[in-house]
């Protein structure tokens, strides 16, 4: 199983160290979670390139049929997606952050997400 992370040298070191490094199985199935979960969370702003919502929004409709993920998790899945400016984030103020696709990086996100949908393809092969 080889996981494709958005260009990895680039994941923020504080993110990469909130991963638990219990035994190397459990790595590898945290990541290959973690990884599921941006999938997820691409392949809907791909399909619904206006979408905006706020955490929770995402964590309901988002990510229907996703491995679950604790919230300190997934912001920090948001926060790397915005990093790579794939998703925009709204200032906050006194309403909820909303989050929802950079269309400028549209053709970046889709590449990644055929990347992984080719490997998927190489591993049932």
């Amino acid at each position: 199983m080889r996981l494709i992370f958005p260009t990895i040298k680039s994941v923020n070191t504080r993110w990469c160290l909130k991963i638990p490094q219990y035994t190397i199985g459990i790595r590898v199935a945290c990541l290959y979670r973690l990884e599921m979960i941006i999938q997820q969370i691409l392949s809907y702003v791909n399909e619904h390139p206006d979408a905006k919502d706020a955490f929770e929004g995402i964590q309901k409709y988002w990510l229907v049929g996703c491995p679950s993920s604790n919230s300190e998790e997934l912001q920090n899945i948001l926060d790397l997606l915005v990093s790579r400016e794939w998703l925009l984030i709204s200032d906050g103020g006194f309403s909820p952050t909303l989050y929802w696709l950079n269309k400028d990086m549209t053709g970046e996100v889709q590449l990644f997400l055929d990347r992984l949908a080719g490997r998927d393809r190489e591993a049932n092969a």
